[in-house]
């Protein structure tokens, strides 16, 4: 059996911010943001804080407030330590990663949720996916912060996005969904 991983082991607080610095990724099933939520609940207390971007609509504000509830945390004071961003096309993801956030030169970790599916939409031309996702990892790599990368799977005749992604991260996990209870594993 795998050792089980934690979150805080993938997103540095701010003292661990400059030695986990890149990127990390966790694959998983649609189970994986709700998930990542619920286990960074519990470390969004004093100066924490993340910048969640959102790829496909994974992030429940309410869902969050109810866990911090759950756990004696002041549900305002939990949701105010987690700045969102909510891209809606490949375009835009690429600009908030290559050129918002160096601008803002964020000191908290970053979370990119489900950001493959920006640029798996049937609807953007593989010309410009291409062309996007290279700024993109471009992007991604120029960071500072830790960047935390959720992969839903899925099928997509751009896979080969997630092949790149992988070339560049730090480290990978997997939430695995055998046994009572989710956990990461190390790949």
């Amino acid at each position: 059996m795998k050792t089980p991983l934690a979150l805080s082991d993938y997103i540095g607080l701010p003292a661990r911010v400059q030695k986990t610095a890149g990127l990390h990724l966790f694959i998983g099933s649609r189970l994986l943001p709700a998930w990542t939520l619920a286990a960074l609940c519990p470390l969004l207390t004093g100066d924490n804080g993340v910048f969640w971007i959102e790829g496909r609509h994974g992030f429940d504000a309410h869902a969050l407030g109810k866990m911090a509830r759950a756990r004696g945390l002041d549900p305002k004071g939990v949701l105010s330590r987690v700045q969102l961003a909510r891209p809606f096309s490949a375009f835009q993801i690429e600009a908030l990663v290559t050129k918002k956030l160096p601008a803002l030169a964020p000191s908290r970790p970053v979370i990119l949720s489900d950001p493959l599916s920006l640029f798996y939409d049937e609807e953007l031309p593989e010309k410009d996916a291409r062309r996007t996702f290279a700024g993109f990892l471009d992007g991604l790599k120029a960071l500072a912060v830790p960047v935390l990368g959720l992969v839903v799977e899925r099928e997509s005749p751009r896979r080969k996005f997630l092949d790149e992604l992988l070339g560049i991260s730090r480290g990978t996990a997997r939430l695995t969904e055998d046994g009572p209870f989710p956990r990461l594993e190390k790949i």
